[in-house]
């Protein structure tokens, strides 16, 4: 290995081994950019500032469950009146007991 490729492969942010979020950091891959893997098993990539900065805190498949598991809770209280569902066109409304206390 070249001495240039050796100082590129060194972690200075010594990010190895860090949990930020749902993402563990694995291994640096260089110029800045870390393996991670999420706590559901997801692995991905992602940049120090990503990390750092927590623009990155889980997988995509984690957010979208999330997002589901918000939007079904709101659901089943009828916050919101009228809401659009993301994923399809269908539109939900309060439940009828909601207007009968009004």
């Amino acid at each position: 290995m070249t001495k240039s490729l050796e100082k590129q492969l060194i972690d200075r942010h010594g990010l190895s081994g860090k949990k930020f979020g749902r993402w563990t950091v694995v291994s640096y891959v260089g110029a800045g950019v870390y393996n991670v893997q999420c706590d559901c098993g997801h692995i991905g990539t992602k940049k120090t500032t990503e990390l750092t900065n927590m623009r990155s805190m889980q997988c995509a498949h984690c957010r979208r469950r999330e997002l589901r598991h918000i939007k079904d809770s709101r659901m089943e209280s009828g916050i919101d009146g009228l809401m659009r569902s993301k994923w399809s066109n269908a539109v939900y409304s309060i439940r009828k007991e909601d207007l009968d206390e009004q």
